[in-house]
């Protein structure tokens, strides 16, 4: 007897299936859609904010045009999203199965890492753009492998690079053609700089983005874009055109970069990467010198150190006390009251995000948080927090964020718009604008004076951004600023005389300040050497946020400070340059055609033991909204399994949020042969199913129900036995695992299954029943990251007649997908028992459970050179693992029919040393290497392991 062994949904679709839909955030797939074809663009948008769609499609045709003058032009059109359902500013881009850009139309105004910009459409369309032109250009043998098989993926060769060249690149270009971005501003500058100066540096193996040690996601787009940067400055902007050109006509793109480069320019990515940081070095720490020299009579004091995150702390009004986001990678993000007196630190509450805080007249807290409204759509709502941590929910789905609060207790706060934002006044009577939304014109950090009739804030208007006064209406009562330097962050002193805020001097963030009602003479209070943000005045002191090697520290200083004069507004004219015309464009409602038709294929082998072969294809597609997806392979037997057939096929819609329908089909064949090895039948399982899911989601909660039908058809020869069923399932999951933590390190996740099966024969039906669960508990002791104890448990029960058992044993884990349709890793188990072969015992009902306890090793974040290969951290584990299983009758055990007991009792204990790994630079895996020692049994059992055990 001969069974082929195959996947029957691969990774792609299982996560379309069984993943939250809302994972990625994308967009919402429900609603009604409208689309704008233009030359070069089907733009998608809402039907009801159209006015943007023709803003978003006038950016992108002006981006193509600036782009194709660099890079080679995309082989067909491109889908733009335009996505209004997450308050955050980003976006990102897709090459298969068809060329999709996504961008989230909320501006990033005041924003440390994304501000330097004049129109965040043309910044992210541009940036995303040259992610297309970039992956979509194949030459050689991969444009060939194209024209065989279409948009498939692993067969784009630019997408083999490593993320700080792409990034770097994308980086480079926003910058380059729109005269603003990330190269441009001054906070890459800082985190390069600080990396220089304090840690010697970045070598290329660790430019990369999948290690949390600082700066984590942000290396490669700061690093790549400033190396590129100056391999620009030293041969010219050709050699960085040049670079994609060259990585697509590399047969072997992970083992040839070096090659990329030292033909556009002489050098090696490696060489010309150790001369720049060399230079840089030596460049840095004169500075950082020269800094302290100013400082050199300073007292500062710091508080904090080693945070991640910056949100401007907040005074009590008493003085006393400091309000803080605090965020050290090794727990979620907190809002934490520090005793100025003392020193110590109070936790309140966890924060969703990081969109804002302020003091309430009351002495509570008053937080801008991210929630969730449906798995799509994540918005910015307001909560207050008392001292003893009860939090209490303002809003829902009001899109608020960067609040404060007048001694009245009236607030003030930005309100995110499609495309834009304005400011509001919140009071009991409800929420009015104080001004409104204006295309072009953004608002960010409004700060009451102690007054409360005057308000200080942020405006951007064509990439300046400055702090204005306002009253309470709404009217402009002064520009403090109104230059291209990035003016940020505002804050009054008790007594409201002194204005305070972070203005770049001479390309650095430093806190600047002014006395008003004076000369209007505005003064420098700080010489960090990389950039100080975010100031808040206590009686004498000054606080900020300073940028070193290991983030961000707040310190305290002297309010006397640096005392240097600077110079005040500029009478020049602002130079904003006016956005592009719409294009002509052709306009309907929503259709999935043509992105879902099949964009490629790819072929399949399955080999079976007696020398049986089946071969056929593969093919898979969604739509740009992500409302269909499907998955479909075929394959058919050759010789003497040339009877039979196998194939799977599924298809998910999930138009209806939060409800997702899915139905599925899979064939599998055994062939079986009498002791001559004459083929006699052939063994055919059939299943289908049905079913919708429900889906319900919180920043860190996760809840899914599916009700399904199944029909599976069993044919032997011409025998044919059905079953029916129908299953109902359910789980729900409240983890935390900050970003330098070993596992999910506090929460815990929960599942449940009941399915009823019935057979023709009403006599062989059953029940079967499964629950399943684990816990995770955070310590506090040595390493990089928490400590944490976990604990799993499983059950499950049949009752009925039909020949169905479970069985106990074996290493569960995960896969991870090397190519299409070709993974690596066992999968995961009901009911694992590590130290014993999979399904060692069977039974009737079963059960399983775990005890582990994780610990930090090691944070390392290097590769060697530009092998494609990191090693992003070390950890280790301690177990004990128990499991049953037992049935009314006998029990069996692997490759013994049974005995007369009924129950069978498994356990070891043993050990993990857990590596995580960057495959292929970018590309979490996680593999285990394993001992355990089986209770009852000599010999010691070893493995290996891909994936978290639970």
């Amino acid at each position: 007897m001969a069974r082929p062994r195959r996947r029957l949904i691969p990774t792609v679709l299982s996560l379309l299936l069984l993943a939250p839909p809302g994972a990625a955030r994308a967009q919402h797939p429900g609603g009604r859609w409208w689309t704008m074809e233009t030359r070069h663009f089907r733009v998608h948008v809402r039907v009801d904010q159209r006015e943007l769609g023709a803003r978003a499609a006038g950016e992108a045709e002006a981006a193509w045009e600036a782009l194709a003058r660099e890079l080679v032009p995309p082989r067909r059109r491109i889908d733009l999203v335009v996505a209004d359902n997450v308050d955050d500013a980003n976006g990102f881009a897709t090459i298969y199965p068809v060329p999709r850009v996504v961008v989230y139309a909320v501006p990033p105004a005041g924003d440390l890492q994304l501000g330097t910009y004049d129109r965040w459409l043309r910044l992210v369309i541009t940036h995303e753009l040259v992610h297309v032109f970039q992956f979509d250009l194949s030459r050689g043998w991969w444009r060939l492998a194209q024209r065989v098989f279409g948009r498939a993926p692993g067969l784009f060769p630019n997408a083999y690079a490593p993320a700080w060249l792409t990034e770097g690149l994308a980086v480079f270009y926003e910058s380059r053609l729109t005269g603003a971005g990330r190269l441009e501003g001054s906070f890459h500058r800082a985190i390069v700089g600080a990396a220089s100066a304090e840690a010697g540096g970045v070598p290329i193996d660790a430019a990369g983005g999948v290690s949390p040690r600082w700066p984590g996601g942000i290396r490669p787009y700061a690093f790549g874009a400033t190396f590129l940067g100056q391999v620009a400055a030293e041969h010219g902007d050709s050699a960085v055109r040049r670079l994609a050109r060259e990585i697509a006509r590399r047969p072997i793109p992970y083992l040839q970069l070096n090659g990329v480069l030292r033909r556009a320019t002489g050098h090696s990515f490696t060489q010309a990467w150790h001369e720049w940081q060399d230079s840089l070095r030596g460049t840095e720490v004169q500075r950082a010198q020269w800094a302290q020299s100013v400082d050199s009579g300073q007292s500062s004091v710091t508080l904090l150190r080693g945070l991640r995150t910056v949100v401007p702390p907040r005074v009590s009004p008493d003085g006393r006390w400091l309000l803080v986001a605090y965020n050290d990678g090794k727990d979620a993000t907190r809002l934490v009251v520090l005793d100025r007196a003392r020193g110590t630190r109070h936790r309140l509450a966890r924060l969703n995000g990081f969109g804002g805080v302020a003091w309430t007249p009351s002495g509570e807290a008053l937080v801008s948080e991210f929630e969730y409204t449906d798995p799509y759509t994540l918005r910015g709502d307001l909560w207050r927090v008392t001292m003893d941590g009860h939090e209490t929910r303002l809003t829902t789905g009001a899109r608020l964020s960067e609040p404060d609060v007048a001694r009245d207790g009236a607030i003030v706060a930005v309100r995110a718009v499609p495309g834009g934002n304005e400011l509001v006044l919140v009071d009991s009577t409800g929420t009015q604008p104080l001004v409104p939304s204006a295309p072009g014109i953004e608002w960010a950090q409004p700060r009451f004076a102690p007054d409360g009739v005057t308000i200080a804030a942020v405006r951007v208007h064509g990439g300046w951004h400055d702090i204005v006064l306002l009253n309470r209406e709404g009217a402009l009562l002064r520009e403090v600023t109104d230059d291209p330097a990035i003016d940020v962050m505002p804050a009054f002193s008790p007594d409201g005389r002194l204005l305070v805020w972070s203005r770049e001097v001479d390309g650095t963030p430093q806190i600047a300040g002014l006395a008003l009602g004076e000369d209007g003479t505005t003064v420098r209070f700080t010489s960090e050497p990389f950039a100080a943000w975010a100031p808040a005045v206590a009686g004498d002191t000054l606080l900020y946020f300073a940028y070193h090697g290991d983030g961000y520290r707040l310190v305290a200083a002297p309010l006397a400070g640096v005392s240097q004069q600077l110079a005040g507004a500029s009478d020049g004219q602002h130079p904003a340059e006016p956005a592009p015309p719409a294009p002509s464009a052709r306009e309907h409602g929503y259709g999935p055609f043509p992105a879902l038709w099949p964009q490629y294929w790819m072929p399949i082998g399955v080999a079976a033991t007696g020398g049986y072969t089946w071969l056929g294809a593969f093919t898979s597609g969604q739509d740009v909204l992500g409302r269909h997806a499907y998955y479909a392979d075929l394959a058919l037997g050759l010789g003497g399994a040339a009877s039979s057939w196998l194939g799977d096929l599924a298809y998910v819609y999930a138009r209806f949020s939060p409800a997702v329908l899915d139905f599925s089909f899979s064939r599998d064949q055994l062939v079986l042969r009498d002791t001559l090895g004459g083929v006699t039948c052939c063994f055919a399982d059939d299943e289908w199913r049905l079913g919708v899911t429900l889906r319900r989601r919180r920043y860190r909660t996760a809840l899914a129900a599916r009700l399904g039908g199944e029909i599976d058809r069993t044919v032997y020869g011409v025998t044919a036995v059905r079953r029916l069923g129908v299953v109902l399932s359910g789980s729900a999951s409240h983890t935390i695992q900050p970003a330098l933590a070993v596992s999910a390190q506090d929460g815990w996740r929960a599942s449940a299954l009941v399915r009823r099966r019935w057979r023709e024969d009403p006599s062989r039906s059953y029940w079967d029943v499964r629950l399943s669960g684990s816990a995770y508990k955070s310590l506090e002791a040595r390493g990089f990251a928490r400590h944490v104890l976990a604990v799993r448990g499983t059950f499950g029960a049949l009752r009925g007649s039909d020949n169905v058992v479970f069985g106990v044993g074996g290493i569960s884990g995960g896969t991870f997908e090397v190519a299409p349709g070709i993974t690596v890793g066992s999968g995961s188990r009901d009911f694992p028992v590590r130290g014993f072969p999979g399904s060692f015992v069977l039974g009737r009902s079963a059960a399983s459970a775990s005890l582990e306890y994780r610990a930090p090793l090691a944070l390392v974040g290097r590769g060697v050179d530009l092998l494609p290969g990191t090693l992003d951290r070390v950890s280790g584990a301690v177990f004990v693992d128990g499991g049953a299983a037992w049935s009314s009758t006998r029990c069996t055990t692997f490759g013994d029919p049974g005995t007369g007991s009924c129950v069978h009792l498994l356990a070891s204990a043993g050990a993990e040393l857990v590596t995580d790994l960057g495959v292929a630079w970018d590309f979490p895996v996680r593999l285990r290497f394993g001992a355990a020692v089986p209770f009852g049994y000599r010999a010691v059992s070893g493995y290996v392991a891909v994936g978290s055990a639970f």
